[in-house]
């Protein structure tokens, strides 16, 4: 008696069908819910950034040279500041704050840029893709309020290699991206 409760224990086990994941849920195609939630990332390095410039240039005529203005791309020390929404159902508002020094001459020259990019993401494996439907984006120089500005942010895409581990969300990319955010 003892053996036939076993067997049909046994029988019945192997009949159970258990699921099995292809792609962990956290990657999950298209998926944006394990994204969903607000992050934080703040760091402070060096970035590439057209600072304006003062160049001799030949004059028309071939003789002699002029002062010109140009914008020339340099490596500048940023202090950047992120905050990243992301909703379930995948749309987002992406809040960047950047400081830098707005004049070599003068240390207390500021320039202070804020994006703000709204728009749906998704994860394709593991890349991560913003879609950016619209925002704002502004510029303000703390020593010529002349160089002031505001804009709406063009729609596009981004793509990002991204890695999602308990409270941190990490974002590589081209240009030397690597960002990592925390969970608040």
């Amino acid at each position: 008696m003892r053996m036939m409760k076993q067997t049909a224990i046994a029988l019945a086990f192997s009949t159970l069908a258990l699921p099995t994941f292809a792609t962990p849920p956290a990657l999950a195609q298209g998926a944006a819910a394990p994204l969903a939630g607000f992050w934080a990332q703040h760091s402070s390095g060096p970035e590439l950034v057209a600072v304006p410039a003062i160049r001799l240039v030949p004059n028309s005529g071939g003789s002699g040279l002029s002062p010109a203005l140009r914008h020339e791309t340099r490596p500048v020390t940023v202090d950047r500041t992120m905050s990243l929404e992301v909703r379930p159902d995948g749309t987002f508002r992406w809040r960047i704050d950047k400081t830098r020094a707005g004049s070599q001459s003068d240390a207390s020259c500021r320039v202070a840029t804020r994006e703000e990019k709204l728009g749906r993401v998704q994860v394709s494996g593991s890349q991560l893709i913003v879609t950016i439907t619209g925002g704002t984006a502004s510029a303000a120089d703390s020593c010529n309020p002349a160089r002031n500005q505001s804009s709406p942010v063009p729609p596009g895409e981004e793509r990002y290699v991204v890695a999602i581990g308990g409270s941190s969300l990490r974002m590589t990319g081209s240009g030397g991206v690597d960002w990592t955010f925390a969970r608040r």
